[in-house]
């Protein structure tokens, strides 16, 4: 996995692109230290260098309804974090399907970190869903 972050600073929220758990874990701690509001995670299949998209249809189909809707926020951080491409994932010893405290079941995955709401799958790809989901605070 790419050991690089990227980031994208709005005046209102920040999306933090990482590969694979040391990072996401390293970007969550980072976030939380900062106290830099909500934090929000998406766990999506690696892209494609080639053409930009990931292996996972699902997640290219719900990559624009989540970026839309984060984009509303205030006060809020959202961890992009790849699992790794397809044969990597599919793999039952894959570190986010055994991580206890995320339970990355599939990808892609949306939730809101220490918290139990999220959305898997084909919920990641309504924007009913979606925009509740970052509407709703626990």
């Amino acid at each position: 996995m790419n050991a690089t972050h990227s980031f994208l600073y709005n005046f209102t929220m920040s999306i933090v692109r990482v590969a694979g758990l040391d990072q996401f874990r390293a970007a969550a701690e980072t976030a939380k230290a900062a106290n830099a509001g909500r934090l929000f995670a998406l766990f999506c299949g690696s892209k494609d260098p080639a053409t930009g998209n990931s292996w996972c249809p699902d997640c290219v189909a719900s990559e624009p309804h989540i970026m839309k809707e984060f984009g509303k926020q205030t006060d809020a951080t959202l961890i992009y974090c790849t699992v790794g491409e397809r044969a990597e994932w599919k793999d039952s010893n894959n570190v986010f399907r055994k991580a206890a405290d995320l339970r990355v079941a599939c990808v892609p995955t949306l939730l809101e970190v220490d918290t139990k709401r999220r959305l898997n799958d084909a919920q990641c790809q309504d924007p009913k869903l979606v925009a509740m989901f970052f509407e709703e605070e626990d």
